[in-house]
């Protein structure tokens, strides 16, 4: 009987009984935010989503709204920001106890008033601060909060360095100094990894510094 990933220990025999087949299930995805999964060894789908300012529920809706039939796609999202309106239309569709459901249902659950998630300050934002305290404090609420609406990974801080004023990403980075981008980005990314199994990818868009086709007439 092949082993299962009940626990940390179970990870290296697990590994070791995988087959190159299941190895490459889990680099590749299974929908726009769910990572591949290996259920028959315990290995779950992980939800990434874009976060470094809050839960990006527009990927959310999105994701979900292109997994329907195509007679009812576009009526979980009614707009793209029909927002928790969206959300509730698209849990009364999905199959309940898939993850699209399972997160809907703690998105909405962990905002019973029908507020939005919480719309945290860009990079741009926590660097004109110039308190690297205070890029700590917004880490650890952004990790618990994503951990509450089931978000394994979230894809930010943007570490680039802002170089050009063209830079389309601009408002994601921390500025221009180096020091501060370090300082900064960093104890937010270690404090949101704080709350366990939250997870951070920092990016680095280096082909976003000077994008040219932005400016192209």
């Amino acid at each position: 009987m092949r082993v299962k990933l009940n626990s940390e220990k179970d990870i290296d025999a697990v590994v070791a009984s995988m087959t190159t087949a299941e190895k490459l299930r889990l680099v590749g995805a299974q929908t726009t935010i769910y990572s591949g999964s290996v259920e028959e060894l315990g290995i779950p789908a992980m939800c990434l989503a874009d976060g470094a300012t809050g839960i990006n529920l527009g990927q959310v809706l999105i994701d979900g709204d292109v997994r329907l039939a195509p007679e009812l796609r576009g009526t979980a999202i009614g707009g793209l920001f029909g927002r928790l309106d969206g959300a509730k239309r698209l849990l009364e569709q999905a199959e309940e106890g898939s993850g699209q459901h399972q997160l809907l249902s703690t998105v909405l659950s962990y905002y019973p008033q029908g507020e939005d998630p919480t719309s945290f300050p860009s990079g741009v934002n926590v660097g004109a601060t110039w308190s690297p305290e205070e890029a700590c404090r917004m880490g650890q609420a952004l990790g618990n909060e994503m951990y509450a609406c089931g978000v394994d990974v979230i894809l930010g801080p943007n570490v680039e360095i802002q170089r050009d004023p063209l830079c389309g990403r601009a408002y994601e980075c921390f500025g221009e100094d180096p020091a501060s981008t370090s300082s900064s980005a960093g104890r937010l990314a270690i404090k949101a990894e704080s709350r366990p199994p939250v997870s951070i990818i920092a990016n680095s868009i280096k082909a976003g510094v000077r994008p040219i086709v932005r400016i192209r007439p």
